[in-house]
Parts: C-alpha cells; structure tokens; sequence
C-alpha cells in the first residue's frame, strides 16, 4: 500500500490527559427477575442492525471500515495463537469470526444482545469455507444481564477457560453505570486464564472532550461523515465517572440521516464516555492490569511496519481521506492481562465435529 493511502503526516492532536480527566459475584440466583432493563444496548444494537448491511466496498467510508478491520487484526495477531479459546463480548454478526479463524483458535464463544445478529453470526460462520477447525457456542443475551454470567451458559454445555476475550466497538455502550461495568468485567475475568489477556476497541474519550470544548458549535462537532452531539461541555465531578451520555451518528454504520424537505435531520445513537483512570481502578479489582492504550493513529505508527501485509490485504486500492482518518482519530485500542502465569493450550481443536450452535441466555434454568 503506497503512503498517499494513509497519510502518515496527518496531523496529530495531543493525547495527554484532558482536564476533564484530570479534573459481583456468580452465585446461584434464587429467583429470576424480570427482563433487565436493555434500552441502551438494544438502541445501539438496532441501529447497527439496520446501517451495517452497507457492503463496505459501496459505503462512502469503505476507507475508515477498512482500516478498523486492520486495526482489530493487528490485535487478533498480536494476542491470538493457534488452540486459544476465544469469547468475543458483542459478537454482533460475527465480523471476526474470519481473523479468528485464520488464527486457528480451538473454540469460539461469541454473545450478542440481538437475536438476529447471532443467527447473522451462525450463517457466516456455516459459509467458511474450508469449513472452520473450531466449535462455536453462540449466545443470545447480554455481556452484562444481572441474573446470570457467561459462564453459568457456557456451563450447560462445556468446560471451558478462555485465553482471549475480546469485544470491538461495543464497551462503551454499557458505560451508563457502575452495575453494568463490573457485571461485564466479572464476565470478562471470571473463566480468563492467569496471564491471558482482553482486547477492546473503544472512543478516546481524550480527544472526543478536547475536540467538544475545542470544536464544537451548540455543543455538536463533526465532519462530513459523522456527527457527536453533547448537551453540555461541563462534567462536574458530582456527575460521576458513569453515564456520561453523548450522541454518535456515522455515515453506513450509527445511527441515520434523514432528509427531509426542510432539512437534514441527524438521528443520533446514545454513546458514553469511558474514562480510563476509573476503568483501571475498577478492572484492578478483577485482577485485570491495562498493559497497552493507544489511540488508532498512534497504534497504526507502531504496527504498520509489521503488518504491512495486512494493510495491503484491507486498504490495497482504497484511499482513507483526512476526514475518514479523523474520525479514526477518536477511537483506541486497550489491552487488559489478568494476573499470573499464563499456560498456553495445546495446538488442537476440542472438539471433533465442529459446528455452530445458539443458545439463549434467559432460557437456561439454574438451581
């Protein structure tokens, strides 16, 4: 891939800390309660279900879809090795099952709060030709359901420890509150081996407060492909480090752009901030340690030279313009490794006849 592609001179913004950064157990559950309440997970799940059919190669940012495919295989190969067992939180249609394929994982454990993605996520993985050297367990439920863990699932069928979790694009959905964080992060620890690690791709929230009190008009700034809107520039400290709601529209893939006589209306999917400080203090107590944070124009810096085999196979023949590379400006990788001695698993799959099956979350019955 030529350097025009990419352009490595773009400018870059400073990622020091911004003065808004500056400034459960797994018990068997007596009694089932209701559905939990979801709306924010199911708001963000709608809209990709509706946007993300856009084939990349005809959306107006193939550039930007492309490159955050080559960001998250950089990080399925960098921390992915043949025989892993592999949980992908907010699987949705199983986009990585191919990475995680090439990556000859033993098993594949991936959970989406929409039904309908998951059945998306076991038609792709039935059309792998050759077909795939690993079983999937599909989940139906959410990352962060207050009446049962992932584990307590996966029980029902298999015996697993999990040398990879990953979940791109999707935690900071559940960064409404405190509950919903740790729920996911004890999913996230519970069945991950010592030493293993989780990778996550998420908004900076760095860049997205500086440009907001630096770019913003009504407290709304943008570009041409994508839209973020906050009520308000100020984040007390009475707030909290939870629920630090905004509005996200991307062009093919958040939420929607109206046109109507009198105008464009922007349909905005709910966003919120992850702050990393609070995250760390929270994952520590999961035994989780951040090994790595990077924006994506820093992590392209640092890995384009190793993987200029990928760029090549993701970004050949398409250019990422300065407002696509931009907006990959607003987003960073994480990578959080569990105390101890990691083991690596034999080179082997688990299972003989290997296939896709989907299970509900709420359906089981635990005594």
């Amino acid at each position: 891939m030529s350097r025009g592609h990419i352009n490595p001179n773009f400018p870059r913004e400073n990622t020091q800390k911004s003065s808004y950064e500056e400034d459960g157990s797994s018990g068997h559950k007596r009694q089932k309660t209701s559905e939990p309440n979801l709306n924010k997970e199911e708001e963000a799940r709608n809209h990709y279900r509706d946007r993300r059919d856009i084939p990349a190669t005809v959306s107006k940012i193939e550039g930007l879809r492309k490159f955050n495919n080559w960001i998250k295989s950089v990080l399925i190969n960098e921390y992915t090795r043949q025989g892993f067992t592999v949980l992908d939180m907010c699987c949705g249609r199983g986009g990585d099952l191919l990475k995680f394929n090439s990556a000859k994982i033993a098993f594949y454990v991936g959970i989406d709060l929409s039904h309908e993605s998951v059945e998306k996520a076991k038609e792709r993985f039935d059309s792998i030709s050759p077909k795939p050297k690993f079983e999937a367990l599909l989940i139906s439920g959410s990352s962060c359901d207050p009446d049962y863990t992932i584990s307590q699932v996966v029980n029902q069928h298999y015996d697993l420890e999990y040398d990879l979790v990953s979940c791109q694009f999707a935690f900071h959905y559940i960064w409404d509150s405190e509950d919903s964080v740790r729920r996911f992060l004890y999913n996230v620890s519970e069945k991950l081996k010592p030493g293993a690690v989780f990778i996550s791709t998420i908004p900076d929230a760095n860049v997205v407060v500086k440009k907001l009190k630096t770019q913003s008009e009504n407290f709304i700034f943008g570009n041409q492909y994508y839209s973020i809107k906050f009520d308000t520039d100020q984040f007390p400290k009475s707030k909290g480090e939870f629920g630090l709601k905004y509005g996200f529209y991307l062009e093919d893939s958040v939420g929607e752009s109206i046109v109507r006589q009198e105008g464009t209306e922007i349909v905005y999917v709910s966003e919120y901030l992850v702050i990393m400080d609070k995250l760390e203090e929270i994952a520590e107590e999961y035994d989780l340690e951040l090994v790595c944070k990077r924006n994506f124009h820093y992590f392209y810096d640092e890995y384009k030279e190793k993987y200029n085999w990928l760029l090549k196979k993701y970004l050949k023949s398409v250019s990422i313009d300065e407002d696509q590379w931009d907006i990959a400006y607003l987003y960073m990788v994480i990578v959080f490794k569990k105390k101890g001695e990691f083991k690596p698993p034999p080179k082997f799959s688990h299972a003989d006849d290997t296939r896709a099956t989907i299970v509900k979350m709420r359906d089981i019955d635990i005594d």
